[in-house]
């Protein structure tokens, strides 16, 4: 997979890259056969977008991915309290809409 990432508002740690990364690249298991082998690893491509808002209850930040799955892209906006809690819901709504995609 290819990651992209644009980060407004806050600085995106290697540790928190390294985590998001982590997670998503989990979602490779639900792909099908012909986009996990090694000729075509770079075929699945990953937008993240991570803005650090200020709210009235505190520091909120908002997560938005956009896996293009050949002819299937997949979207999830999610907003938590730091960034590691957003890359798990990240991880969950996307995980969700690939499995609906793998029954279809």
């Amino acid at each position: 997979m290819i990651y992209h990432y644009k980060v407004r508002g806050c600085d995106l740690l290697e540790e928190e890259q390294s985590y998001l990364e982590q997670q998503l690249s989990k979602l490779s298991r639900l792909f099908t056969q012909k986009y996990t082998s090694q000729d075509n690893a770079d075929t699945v491509e990953v937008r993240v977008s991570l803005d650090k808002n200020k709210h009235h209850s505190g520091n909120v930040y908002e997560g938005k991915a956009t896996l293009y799955y050949p002819h299937h892209p997949v979207h999830a906006e999610v907003s938590g309290e730091n960034i590691n809690q957003c890359s798990d819901l990240l991880f969950d709504k996307l995980r969700s809409q690939m499995a609906k995609l793998r029954r279809k």
